[in-house]
Parts: C-alpha cells; structure tokens; sequence
C-alpha cells in the first residue's frame, strides 16, 4: 500500500505536486492572453481588457510566483524525508506521521491554490499555514530519522 512505503508515497506526491504547478502556470498564461499581456504574436491576445480580466491575471501571477517560490522546497522536504525514512530501523509510527505529512503539505498547497484564485480569506493565510508546518515536520523528521538509523 502507498501508505506504508515512504518512497512510493513520495513517487506519487512529487508528480502530483509538478502537475498542479503545470496546472497553475497553463492558467497563468491563459489569464495573461485574456488580459492582453500576451505577446503580439499570440493569436487568441485580447486587445480590449477590462479590468476584471486585469486583477484576474494578476491574482494568477501572484499564485504562480507564489508556486514557483514553494514548491521546490516541498518537493526537497517530501523527497529528503522519504528518503530518511526509508531505513528499517526507523519506527512505522515516524513512518506513518511522515508519510502524513507529506499527503497533508500536498492536500493544503492544492487547496491554497483554489482558494487563492477564489480570493477567500482567511482561508488562504490559515491553508498556507498549515502547509507550512508540514513543510517544517518534514524537515524535523529528517534529522530524526537520520539520528535513529545510525544509532543502531
């Protein structure tokens, strides 16, 4: 089960984690042709923005940016403690609360997302919140694990 394997957990979370970026960036370049940013050469350009297209395309730049400044430390963090974790002589409940973390960084970076792009607060600061502590779990776990595997 993908649950009970660091490794496989991680193999599945680091794709899903670069297909929301995908995601969040091909909307990006989507809301920046709508709203006439695009370069003369794009054929669906708009010429005439209104305003409304203007703050759309600038709340998806904040969230690709804010994408493109997170993302690779979460993927550092879930990579690093998967790979910490990975020795037998780390206990199944650092495994589990692990492997917690990461399903958990995943679910609140994605929903940080759509409720940034929704524009509710405060939902957006608590969401970062969150995924910030699993990021910092994660980076705890790390030394940990590491401690506990050359122990023995």
């Amino acid at each position: 089960m993908p649950l009970e394997d660091p490794i496989l957990a991680a193999s599945i979370l680091v794709p899903l984690l670069m297909v929301k970026a995908w995601a969040t960036f091909g909307f990006q370049g989507t809301m920046q042709r709508r709203a006439g940013k695009g370069v003369k050469e794009d054929w669906n350009r708009n010429d005439a923005p209104t305003a409304e297209d203007q703050e759309t395309c600038d709340r998806w730049l904040r969230i690709s940016q804010n994408d493109l400044e997170n993302l690779p430390f979460g993927i550092f963090a879930i990579l690093f403690s998967a790979f910490a974790t990975f020795s037998p002589f780390v206990s199944d409940g650092v495994r589990g609360f692990q492997i917690a973390c990461q399903v958990l960084y995943v679910c609140f970076r994605t929903a940080h997302t759509v409720v940034m792009a929704l524009g509710i607060q405060p939902w957006r600061t608590v969401l970062y919140f969150l995924a910030q502590a699993m990021f910092v779990c994660m980076l705890l776990i790390i030394p940990i694990a590491t401690f506990a595997a050359f122990r023995r």
